[in-house]
Formats: structure tokens, sequence, C-alpha cells
């Protein structure tokens, strides 16, 4: 069994066709074996109304009262999701869900502990703006320094997890925005699952930049995990 976890906040316009899409794309991958579960993250738009007026089959939402951050989502998903496999993919329209198939499909046959979806991988197709490339790209650099880990990519929406993944990683995440991902794949590698990268297809529907107040903001989550680290490997 398989579940893919949606997080989705304000996605009123978009998470209809996006999870349509997804639906289609997983039932001709799986059958019937499958579900989706959405969290939406508080929205104050019409995603639930959405979510639910689609009644797709093999699927669910919950729904949070307030905004909680797309980690907190992410975590709540990734602790009710039933399945030995789980994945997610963001509810906009960016990603196109068909590449997360090879992702499941590499967990499932045993070939990796988790499977994470890359924009720098050489398979990948896309369409993105300048900036956000030398930013994305800036942001990898300093985690692989800071953390030594050997990931190209550690922010884009798409990836799937064993079961064992999920209990020995997420007992151990502590954030709740977007940073979540980062440490994840931190507590990962230093637990010595192993990890793969597939390519993505990714189509950017917007043109809006990180803000200066986002870019402090991803940084100071990023310098707390890397003190987080230190501290549990018993260095100051």
């Amino acid at each position: 069994m398989l579940t893919v976890v949606v997080p989705a906040y304000q996605e009123e316009r978009t998470v209809a066709r996006s999870l349509t899409r997804l639906h289609g794309v997983l039932a001709e991958a799986y059958g019937r074996d499958f579900a989706i579960l959405v969290v939406n993250d508080g929205s104050t738009d019409g995603t639930s109304r959405a979510v639910r007026q689609l009644a797709l089959t093999q699927t669910e939402i919950v729904d949070f009262e307030r905004n909680r951050g797309k980690g907190s989502a992410l975590r709540h998903g990734l602790l009710e999701a039933g399945g030995d496999v789980v994945a997610q993919i963001d509810a906009d329209l960016d990603l196109h869900p068909q590449p997360l198939i090879p992702l499941i499909d590499a967990v499932l046959n045993g070939q990796c502990d988790l499977a994470i979806g890359s924009k720098t991988h050489p398979e990948s197709i896309v369409s993105y703006p300048t900036i956000r490339t030398i930013q994305s790209r800036t942001y990898q650099a300093i985690l692989r320094a800071a953390f030594d880990l050997n990931v190209s990519d550690t922010q884009t929406g798409m990836k799937a997890f064993s079961r064992k993944a999920l209990d020995v990683v997420l007992p151990h995440v502590q954030e709740s925005g977007f940073a979540f991902d980062l440490e994840f794949l931190v507590v990962a590698r230093s637990a010595g699952l192993i990890i793969h990268e597939g390519p993505v297809e990714l189509d950017y529907q917007f043109t809006s930049t990180l803000s200066p107040l986002a870019a402090v903001s991803v940084l100071r989550d990023t310098a707390r995990i890397w003190r987080r680290q230190r501290m549990a490997r018993g260095v100051t």
C-alpha cells in the first residue's frame, strides 16, 4: 500500500487540477493500491472546499484550523499515512507527478530508504527563473559545506520514504517550516540511510522571488539545525 501526502496552503486555484493529475498518474501505475492524503495547512481561501467538491476516490483531507507551517503539515501527513511506502508532492502545479513514480518504485524495490526529486539531476526538465536558480544553488552549496550532505537538492517538494526511514528519522526532526526537508535529510544521512536522487519535471508557475525576510528566516532555521547536529555529535 502507498500513501501520497499533499501539503496545501492557499491552493484554491490549483489544487483540484493538481490532485486530478496526481490521481490519474497513480491510478495508471498502481491501480487502486494507493491513497492520497491532503493536509490543508490552515488555508483561509477555498482550498478545503475545492478538495471536498472534487470528491476523488482514495483521497482524504485533514484541515488544520490555523497555519502551522509546511513542515508541520508534512509531519502530520507522514505520521498519519498508511502503507510501507509514503510519498509527498506539493499541491501546486509546478511539479508534474509522473517523475514521482520512479522515486516510489526505487523505495518499493529496496534500492534505497528514501528517494528525492532533484532540480539539478541531469535528466530533469526544469523551467525556473534565473534568480531562483541562483538562490537555490547558493543555498545548496552552503548546505553541502555545513552538513557534509551529499545531496544536490534538499528542497524540491517530491520525495518517497520507506516506513523504516519514517520511523528512524521523524522522532528527531524538530523544524515545522520549510527547513523540515533539510533536517529530515540531515538526520537520515546521520542514521546511515540510503538516499537516492531522481529527475523532476518542473514548470515554475509564479514570478515571486525569495524575499529578504524569508531568506533570513531560512538561514536562521538552517543555523538552528546545524547547532542541533553539532550538539548531537558532542561538538561545541
